[in-house]
Formats: C-alpha cells, sequence, structure tokens
C-alpha cells in the first residue's frame, strides 16, 4: 500500500512536470533584461558623451556613486580598489577627459570601436591608494579606467586639453597597451579584414617578407663592404 501510494506520488510528480514543460516547447533567452540600459548613458549625459556613444559604442563615465559601481564591471571586480577606495574625477577635469576620449576614439573607424572595444571608459582622480595606484586599470574586457591627471611614469602635465592624447606618448602607449589586450580577448578568432581597424591582418606574412629582405639588404651590405675592402688592399 505504501509502495503504490509512492508510486502514485511520483508519477503525479512526473505529469505536472511535463506538463509544465509543454508551456514553452523551445526554450528562449528573455528579451529584454535592461542590460543596455545598464551600461549606456541617460537622456540628460552630456551631448559629447551621448555622442560618443553612439558613434563609437563607448560609454565615457566621469562620476560614481559608490566604490562598488567603479569595482563592479561585468564579468570582472577589483575587490582589492573596493576595499582601498577611489576618488571622484574633479568636475572641473571633465571636459579634459572628454577631450581626450574623442581624440583616441577618432583614431579607429566606429565599425571597429563597437566590435572591439571595451563598453566605457572611466575617469577618476585616484584608483587605489597607497602603494597600489593603478593609473590605468583594464577591468576584465568590458571597461578601462585612467585616473586624470594621469600618474604613469613619465606622463605629463595637462597643458593643452585639446591635443594631449597626441603631446603625451607614454599615457598614449600605455592606454593602448590596455586596450590591445581588451580588444584581443573581445576577439573569437583572427580577422582577415583586420582593416576596419587600421591594420591588415596577413598571419605573419609581412614580417616574414621584411625579415627576408632585410637579410638581403645585410648580405648586399656585407659584400659591399668585401669589395672595398679588397680594393684597398689593390691599391
Amino acid at each position: 500500500m505504501i509502495k503504490s501510494r509512492i508510486i502514485y506520488l511520483l508519477l503525479t510528480a512526473l505529469v505536472l512536470l511535463l506538463s509544465s514543460c509543454d508551456k514553452e516547447s523551445k526554450l528562449s533567452p528573455t528579451e529584454d533584461l535592461g542590460i543596455v540600459d545598464m551600461f549606456s548613458p541617460d537622456e540628460n549625459a552630456d551631448p559629447r558623451v551621448k555622442t560618443m556613444y553612439n558613434d563609437y559604442g563607448v560609454w565615457v563615465r566621469t562620476y560614481f556613486s559608490s566604490i562598488d559601481e567603479l569595482t563592479n564591471a561585468i564579468l570582472a571586480q577589483d575587490a582589492l580598489v573596493a576595499m582601498r577606495g577611489a576618488e571622484n574625477l574633479e568636475e572641473e577635469k571633465v571636459p579634459e577627459v572628454l577631450n581626450y576620449s574623442e581624440a583616441l576614439l577618432s583614431n579607429v573607424s566606429e565599425q571597429y570601436s563597437k566590435s572591439f572595444f571595451p563598453l566605457e571608459f572611466f575617469y577618476v582622480k585616484q584608483y587605489g591608494s597607497l602603494y597600489w595606484i593603478y593609473p590605468v586599470k583594464a577591468l576584465g574586457r568590458s571597461r578601462l579606467i585612467l585616473m586624470w591627471p594621469n600618474t604613469t611614469d613619465g606622463a605629463i602635465p595637462v597643458t593643452d586639453p585639446v591635443n594631449h592624447y597626441y603631446q603625451d606618448s607614454v599615457l598614449a602607449s600605455e592606454v593602448w597597451r590596455k586596450l590591445g589586450s581588451m580588444i584581443v580577448a573581445r576577439m573569437e578568432e583572427p580577422l582577415k579584414e583586420f582593416v576596419a581597424g587600421g591594420k591588415a591582418y596577413d598571419d605573419g606574412e609581412a614580417y616574414e617578407k621584411l625579415g627576408n629582405e632585410y637579410d638581403k639588404d645585410e648580405k648586399r651590405g656585407k659584400k659591399k663592404i668585401r669589395m672595398r675592402m679588397m680594393k684597398m688592399r689593390r691599391r
């Protein structure tokens, strides 16, 4: 009697489970989770911020209300800085970082930026504290954090905000070093049509050609030197 009752309950549960599955014969993702709204400027944002977001798919952020908002990116967290703290960008510096971002983004195509660039450039006055200061920080592959003014070793003071991106090669090199690793992390495979980023991907063919030409030139140079030495001896 007990066994039959248990079997009955199991069958009933199985029927209920199967009937509930029939409500959606094919599983599909929820259409709108609000993710885009969470990682995009609102309607009251600076027009320049909205233009960069619409054109390049990059949200330039200059303020955080809590440390978690800064140190929690998509699929990445920075618990160390979350404990030690960071400081918001000074309001008068906002135009400077917008100039810097516009100059940086103008060097790539809109298509390339939307495909491979991080979703956010986040500018702060300080990121970390004491011996754990990070002038340029890649948080996962979706957020690049920059201190402003930047304290990267060799970086120069901001004297010309409009052209600072082109004047401070040290900072630009460090930013692109971080961006490079983030871009590669977003690529599923090497691109054959890498022209959109300004550099054709040729699977190393150009490097080999240059190397071969270099070897030829070196051999020619050595041959000329030998011929000159022989002439000098004859004299």
